[in-house]
Formats: structure tokens, sequence, C-alpha cells
């Protein structure tokens, strides 16, 4: 009953502050230290170039420290931090926060024809692999037109092509494909799947599934770090710090 009266009494008080040498702390049930210095609040954007483009424009640039550079922070393949070298209270101000979520395909699921290729050219950068699997799959009509043979490394298909003409298709495991994964502004990175046909009651269905163990991602990262090495001005090299 004391104990709950005392935290009554503690959390009705008005915080004050105190100064201990040069420090400034506020208390309330606890000391708090003030920083000295003011951080801004993230912007949230979605692309690289918004990045680049506050950099070079010189944006914010009256209110900040013009002896601290920026520092390009990649965490992965999808975020991007801007940050301020350590300010006097030994904080890292974050400016822009970018980041991107783009739509995946369904790796490891298997689909109907129809499907299959309709997610095989929305998700996935053009490509002669693409357009080599789109073509095989939409040879095959049933069940009945499918018959493979598989040896771990090529899985050899019958397809039916037309109502009289039967061809065989060779297609290379795994095949190297790029999914749409990380930002757009730079290029996509490849990585193997292994491609795999079924026939059953209800028809053909198509899947493909990912073979690299998620190395892409660490492809990635660097190909963001390349872009901004790239794109901005070298006489503003010196300024900014890319961490990938």
């Amino acid at each position: 009953m004391l104990k709950a009266a005392i935290e009554k009494i503690l959390d009705l008080a008005q915080p004050v502050t105190i100064r201990i040498g040069d420090e400034t702390f506020l208390r309330n049930r606890d000391y708090v230290r003030l920083n000295r210095e003011l951080l801004a609040h993230p912007m949230e954007v979605g692309t690289l170039s918004s990045v680049l483009d506050y950099i070079v424009s010189g944006a914010d640039e009256h209110a900040l420290d013009d002896k601290r550079r920026y520092i390009i922070h990649v965490r992965d393949h999808k975020h991007v931090n801007l940050c301020m070298e350590l300010n006097g209270d030994k904080h890292r101000e974050v400016l822009l926060q970018a980041s991107t979520e783009p739509a995946r395909f369904r790796e490891g699921v298997f689909m109907d024809v129809e499907t299959f290729i309709i997610n095989m050219q929305q998700f996935f950068v053009d490509s002669e692999n693409v357009r080599a699997l789109v073509q095989l799959v939409s040879n095959v009509t049933d069940s009945k037109s499918v018959q493979q043979t598989d040896d771990g490394s090529t899985q050899s298909v019958v397809a039916r092509s037309g109502l009289s003409m039967v061809r065989q298709v060779n297609v290379p495991n795994p095949v190297s494909l790029a999914p749409y994964r990380t930002f757009r502004e730079i290029e996509q990175p490849e990585s193997p799947f292994v491609f795999r046909l079924r026939g059953g009651e209800n028809g053909v269905t198509a899947a493909l599934f990912s073979a690299d163990g998620n190395a892409w991602q660490y492809d990635a990262v660097q190909r963001i770090k390349d872009y901004f090495i790239c794109h901005i001005p070298r006489e503003m090299a010196d300024k900014v710090i890319i961490l990938a």
C-alpha cells in the first residue's frame, strides 16, 4: 500500500532539470541525460535516387554541420539509411530511410500453367531463359502431354505443341533468372532456380525453387553500393562514406 502511494506521488511529480557540470539531466522517476544537439526526424523515401538527390542538391545544408560527412548505410537489399557522422552527443543522425518492398514470385509453389506464365512475365526481368520457360509451359496442355526424365542436372520434357507435333525440350537445372527483388535503379541480381513440372488429376502445374541459399542478397547489396559510387559526383566523394 505504502509502495503504491509513493509510486503515485512520483508519477504526479513534475519533471525538473538538473545541471551537473557541463551536462543537463531530466529528473522524473529516473535521471535522463538531455542531448545538447537536436536530431532530425528521418524522412522515408522509396528510391535510391532520392538519397542521391538529397546529397547532391545540398538540401538542408544550412542546418547541417559541414565538418561531418554523410554515411550511406546499405543495411540489406531492401533498406538504405543516409546518416551523418557522430555529433557531440555521440549520436548518429539518420536523415533518410530508403526502403523497397517489391512484389515477389512465390517460390516453391506449384501453380497452374496460366498462373505460372503470368507470374513469369510479371515478376522477372525479361530474358532468354524466361522466354524459354514460358514457351515450354505454354506447349503443355494436360497431364498426358508431359513425359519427363530427370538426372539431377537436366530435366527432359516431352511437350505437345499443337495438335500433332511432339518435340523434346531440354531444360537445364538450375536455370539462371533475375526476379525483381531489390531497388529498381540497379540491375536485378540473377540467381539459380530449379524448374519442375508435374502432371496430375488437376492438370499440369509448374514451380521454381531457389537454389542459391539467398546468396543473391549479398550481390544486391554490392550493386547498391556500386550505384552510389558511380553516381556521386567526384568532387563530393570525400564527403560521403558508403558502408555495405
